[in-house]
Order: structure tokens, then C-alpha cells, then sequence
């Protein structure tokens, strides 16, 4: 039956993977600005050279079986970053290799530019990514509004796609219903993560006073993740532009001064508490993130509505209003690749339902291997669907012995969470290297210790380096 299965799917996937057929070459522009541009070349070649990760599950190994399965004539070389050393030096190994060969002309078919010290926007900007808008406008069988809207946004530069994402995370909230009364919120303000930080602001004092509750959200130093969710465009690369929309942004970390105390805990990192028995409900903050959207609504969702007597659930908009996804794992082409064909039909692996909504078979349970959120709209479904009829959430130990169990949710809040998923609107990509100078910037303001100016002062200058250098 298994055998079956797999026969089957290879033949869907190369029935989609034909729609390349008739794609033919891409001119270089007359723009002279977009002059250096890499010519697409789509003639079908006999290689594929991947360059595996220090970290990636075992989708990858998935992907590219599957890719060796339907194009048996072409050669697949693998160098794999993801087995010597410590995490560290693989990292190391892999950046290092990969930049200089990118700069040499040489190098892998395909990357992963999240292992890359590199400005990925800068990248896109110089021509270091292939251009893949001709692949996706001319596959006849890829259609975007198959896809979470708007997830492909920010993996563009003038309009053009050179960053892929394969799984993303939400702004996906939970609240414990009782500790929200106890705060006096009546209703979530999540409209826009602005009016959120306010209402924190003005709850946060009541952290000293009461209820053993220590934390706001599940873990401090939140400060990174809400300038994310705030979709704040602090350089736009396109106009050459850095902090095209000042009042937005002073109003941000206006908002975020006022929880500054609780979210910094005197520079360490708290991590909320849980009870020690199952269902290990947290005693001591109100919000938690469910960065692994489906499986921590359930999961979270279950155990608060029987324990804790109810949840709240939202989806934090941005500055903007917007309902917007983040990139966890996403891939591109170098334009140095001498078979992008294939390297394109690997991306097309990465976002067939196969990759997308794989799962495990564990002592007997289906687990998920992948916790971020699939792209494909399918995949997602099939995600929620499978876990509809589960009658219970147990909790294991470490050899896998169930110790305690609360009545999972029913289908219809699943339903529910997932029609939530289905508003995102746009996406980010967001940049570790712009949220540390903003958060060293602007401390001192959160800090009382300079005025805002002075700070906002201070970021613009790094930022205007940051994009020029």
C-alpha cells in the first residue's frame, strides 16, 4: 500500500513538474540599472549541485530523493554541511564556502540564504540571486493563489521573485482568559501591534503588584519579534530610503518603552514557568506565541480551555493593519547556478503537498516533522484535517509512556484558527542585523539615559552604512 502511495505521488509531482516545457530564456533589460542582471537559462542540463545545511530536517533528505526518483538522467552532487563538528563550525564551513564561491562565479544550485552573513536585500539588489519570476510565470502548473496570500511578498525586489519561502510563522497569539480579566482587558487590542503595546503599557505596572504573574509573554526580550510583527520598514532598499515613515516608528517604540521593564528583566532571559505535572499549564504569564501555529493552538488551545477555564486567541496585525507572515525557512538560486532548471525543480519539490504537509509515523501516532506553518493552502488543510478528529491531547515522557491526557479541541475551533491563517495579507523577511541596531539604538531611550532623538538619530546614521556598505 505504502509502495502505491509513493508511485502515486511520483507521478503527480512529475505531471506538475512538466509545466516548465515551453519556458524559454529571459533577455537582460536595457534599464541601465538592471543591466547586470543574470540571463535565465532554462535549457535542461545533467546536474545538480546542493550544498545541504548545517541544520535542516528531514524534509531535505525527502526533496531530494524525491527529486532523484523523477529526474533519474541527472546527476545529483551533494555537499553536506550537517554532519561534522559542532553547529558552529558547520556554520562557519558553510558560509564560508558558499560566499566566496558565490563571489568566484562557482558554487551550489541552490542555497539557503538564512545561514548566510549576508544582507539578503542587498543581495537581491546586486544580482547575486537569480531572478525566478520567468520559472514561476511560465510553469503552467504553478498558481500563486494556491499559496498563503501575500507569502511570496517579501522574498521580491522590484517586483521580481528571488527568495522562495517554504515555511513561515504567524503573529498567532493565545491569552489565558482568566489572567486577562485579572488584567482588566476586556478585549485584545491587536488591530495593530502598536495599540497592542499600548494596552501592555498600561496593564504592566499591575506585574508588581499581583497574582504571581512575573511575565507578560511567555519568555522576555519580545522586543526583536514585535519590531517583526510590526512590518516597521526601517530601510527601503527600492527608493533608497531609510526610515521613510518617522512617526510610525516613534509611535512603535513609544509603545514599547512603556513594557520595556518587564520585556528586559534586567538583561537575562526569563523563560515563563510551567506546572510540573501534565497538562503543564503556564502559572505565571498571560501570552504565549504559537510559533508553531496549528500544532501549539492545539496543543496550548486544549490544555487552557481544561484547565485554566478558557482562552483568547488573535492574530497580531502590523503597523499597517495587515495580518502578515514571516519567513522561517525559504531557499534561492544563485545566478552563478549552471543548472537552474533543476534548480527550480528542486523549489518545486520544496512546494509540492508531499514536502509540505509531511509527516511522521512515530510508535503509532502522526506527528508533524516540520512545526512552521506550510506555504501551500493544501498542505495546511491537510495539516488541520488530520488532527480534527483526535479525541484527546496526551502528554508522553521520555519513553514515549502516556502520563496524562485533556480533551483535545473541537473541529470547529480548529477550523476557525485555520480561516484566521487564511487572512495574511503580505509577508517579511526580516533582518537580524537591522532588529540589533535598533534595539542598541534605541535602549538608551527605553532607558531614559538619551532623548528619542538623539537615538533615532543614532539608528538612521547605522542604517544609512548598513545600506551603502
Amino acid at each position: 500500500m505504502r509502495m502505491k502511495r509513493i508511485l502515486s505521488m511520483f507521478l503527480m509531482l512529475a505531471l506538475m513538474l512538466t509545466g516548465l516545457a515551453g519556458c524559454q530564456g529571459e533577455a537582460a533589460s536595457e534599464n541601465p540599472s538592471e543591466s547586470a542582471a543574470p540571463v535565465v537559462n532554462t535549457e535542461p542540463t545533467d546536474e545538480f549541485v546542493i550544498y545541504r545545511p548545517p541544520y535542516t530536517p528531514d524534509w531535505m533528505s525527502e526533496a531530494i530523493m524525491l527529486f532523484r526518483q523523477i529526474y533519474p538522467d541527472v546527476k545529483v552532487t551533494i555537499e553536506d554541511f550537517s554532519t561534522t563538528g559542532t553547529y558552529e563550525e558547520r556554520m562557519a564551513q558553510y558560509c564560508d564556502r558558499v560566499t566566496n564561491e558565490l563571489l568566484s562565479g562557482e558554487g551550489p544550485d541552490i542555497i539557503f540564504p538564512s545561514y548566510l552573513n549576508a544582507n539578503i536585500y542587498k543581495a537581491m539588489q546586486g544580482g547575486i540571486y537569480l531572478n525566478l519570476s520567468p520559472f514561476f510565470e511560465q510553469d503552467k502548473n504553478f498558481k500563486e493563489e494556491d499559496f498563503l496570500p501575500g507569502v511570496f511578498d517579501a522574498g521580491k525586489y522590484q517586483g521580481r521573485q528571488y527568495i522562495v519561502p517554504i515555511y513561515v510563522t504567524y503573529p498567532a497569539f493565545l491569552a489565558r482568559t482568566p489572567v486577562l480579566e485579572l488584567l482588566g482587558i476586556g478585549q485584545v487590542e491587536c488591530g495593530d501591534t502598536i495599540s497592542f503595546l499600548r494596552q501592555l503599557g498600561e496593564v504592566s505596572p499591575l506585574l508588581d503588584q499581583n497574582l504571581e504573574l512575573e511575565l507578560m509573554m511567555h519568555y522576555t526580550g519580545f522586543f526583536g519579534r514585535f519590531l517583526e510583527i510590526a512590518n516597521l520598514k526601517l530601510i527601503d532598499y527600492e527608493n533608497r530610503q531609510i526610515c521613510p515613515n518617522p512617526e510610525t516608528i516613534r509611535a512603535f517604540m513609544e509603545a514599547y518603552k512603556a513594557c520595556y521593564k518587564w520585556d528586559y528583566q534586567d538583561g537575562k532571559f526569563v523563560s515563563g514557568r510551567m506546572t510540573n505535572a501534565p497538562p503543564w499549564l503556564p502559572v505565571n504569564y498571560c501570552y504565549t506565541w504559537l510559533y508553531s501555529e496549528i500544532n501549539h493552538f492545539r496543543l496550548y488551545g486544549a490544555c487552557f480551555q481544561a484547565v485554566d477555564g478558557g482562552y483568547t486567541d488573535f492574530i497580531l496585525r502590523d503597523t499597517e493593519g495587515r495580518v502578515s507572515t514571516s519567513y522561517m525557512y525559504y531557499t534561492a538560486v544563485p545566478a552563478s547556478s549552471k543548472n537552474q532548471i533543476n534548480a527550480y525543480r528542486f523549489i518545486q519539490i520544496l512546494l509540492s503537498e508531499s514536502i509540505q504537509a509531511r509527516k511522521v509515523n512515530y510508535k503509532g501516532t502522526l506527528l508533524y516533522e516540520n512545526i512552521f506553518c506550510p506555504v501551500s493552502k493544501e498542505a495546511l488543510g491537510l495539516k488541520v484535517r488530520e488532527q480534527m478528529n483526535e479525541p484527546s491531547i496526551k502528554f508522553y515522557d521520555a519513553s514515549y509512556k502516556t502520563i496524562g491526557s485533556v480533551p483535545a479541541l473541537p473541529a470547529e475551533a480548529l477550523l476557525g484558527h485555520m480561516d484566521q491563517l487564511l487572512q495574511a495579507e503580505t509577508s517579511t523577511l526580516y533582518d537580524s542585523t537591522i532588529i540589533t541596531m535598533t534595539w542598541d539604538s534605541m535602549e538608551p531611550f527605553f532607558k531614559d539615559e538619551k532623548t528619542y532623538e538623539a537615538c533615532f538619530d543614532e539608528l538612521k546614521s547605522k542604517l544609512t552604512i548598513y545600506m551603502d556598505e
